[in-house]
């Protein structure tokens, strides 16, 4: 069986988490220009600063998963955290016209568990490396 190296699953994980804030991003850049259009249903006018404040927030974690930093993981974290009340599942049981943003609700939960996901799953593995073993060279010399 083929060993997974660690770069290998980080560099998965951070590219579903790419995906994921793209995800978000690009839903944010629909809910405002909604906003803006005054098309039915829309966030109310006064959810702009907190859409440009998620949009942002996303894009700046976005910038730093794609640099390959290690801070991402608490901003990974932050970001599902900012975005839950613009689309997380509770919006089914709140939100007056339900069945018209289904749409949005169901894609903006896939891409927050996507992103709670990643993060744990990165935190993980930045403690298992930072707890592991030293990596030995590997030599070719017999016993």
């Amino acid at each position: 069986m083929p060993t997974v190296h660690i770069q290998d699953t980080a560099g998965a994980l951070r590219s579903a988490a790419i995906a994921a804030l793209a995800t978000l991003i690009v839903l944010n850049l629909g809910m405002f220009a909604s906003t803006l259009a005054g098309v039915e249903p829309h966030p109310p006018g006064a959810r702009g600063p907190y859409i440009a404040a998620t949009a942002a927030l996303a894009t700046a974690t976005l910038l730093q998963l794609m640099a390959a930093r290690g801070g991402a993981v608490p901003l990974l974290a932050l970001t599902a955290l900012a975005f839950i009340p613009g689309v997380g599942p509770h919006k089914f049981f709140t939100e007056a016209a339900a069945r018209d943003l289904a749409p949005v609700i169901i894609v903006g939960t896939g891409a927050l568990v996507t992103l709670v996901v990643v993060a744990l799953r990165l935190h993980r593995l930045q403690r298992e490396v930072a707890s592991g073993p030293p990596l030995r060279a590997a030599t070719g010399a017999a016993r």
